[in-house]
């Protein structure tokens, strides 16, 4: 476990940290080729996760230069998730966002993520109170949810059982406290206390924007039963 977080911390502080040999899967995105490539992300058989060993770091190669590049666009993302055979699922997350909680007890600032509903299909990840965010959250533009760790929970909420469905304020927008996770995922605190959605729309992007293809997230997956790396290189 100890190996997990230096792994996450390092994942953080330089997003191309890598734990496993690189395997290349081409295919093309839009007017642009690019490779597509799987790391192996999880190498310890103690994780909290279910199957860890089908939990994968995804990220792109540039063509010329070989070199990997580990965060990712939006319209990649949901170029890749459309196209993929070979996982059950993706997710993406946005890192290292600023968040501030008030409306119960003394404002506090949170490490916090953005993430797609899938992170919590793809990682397993338990709750211990409330629930994730779902996919139809998402198709009702519900974006103004909030998820804390149980560290989060216990120093702004004290303990209390019953904060799921009370209103906060994150960053001065209202938010609903819709989960809380597990003790058991306690780890995730070392770069994340809070969790609100990475809503669709944004990953859709303006194609206007000059920032349309922005790398700003971090994406995992979890492949399939009985697909192996090297049969992600083909599907």
């Amino acid at each position: 476990m100890n190996d997990l977080r230096l792994a996450f911390r390092q994942l953080r502080k330089s997003p191309g940290f890598t734990a496993a040999a690189v395997l290349a899967l081409a295919i093309g995105i839009g007017a642009n080729s690019a490779l597509f490539s799987v790391v192996n992300a999880v190498l310890l058989s103690r994780l909290p996760f279910a199957d860890p060993d089908r939990l994968v770091l995804v990220f792109s190669t540039h063509l010329e230069s070989q070199i990997p590049i580990s965060t990712s666009s939006g319209p990649d993302f949901l170029e890749w998730r459309r196209r993929s055979r070979s996982f059950e699922d993706l997710a993406a997350i946005q890192f290292n966002r600023k968040f501030s909680l008030s409306g119960h007890g003394e404002p506090a600032a949170l490490k916090g993520a953005l993430a797609t509903p899938s992170l919590f299909p793809v990682f397993g990840l338990p709750m211990m109170l409330g629930r994730p965010f779902t996919a139809e959250d998402d198709a009702a533009g519900q974006a103004n949810l909030l998820i804390l760790t149980h560290g989060a929970w216990l120093r702004q909420f004290g303990g209390d059982t019953n904060v799921i469905g009370c209103s906060v304020t994150l960053n001065g927008q209202p938010h609903v406290l819709v989960g809380v996770l597990s003790p058991e995922v306690g780890f995730v605190e070392e770069f994340m206390e809070a969790l609100a959605p990475l809503p669709s729309t944004r990953l859709l992007g303006d194609r206007t924007n000059p920032g349309y293809r922005d790398r700003y997230l971090t994406v995992f997956g979890r492949l399939k039963p009985g697909i192996s790396l090297a049969q992600a290189q083909t599907s």
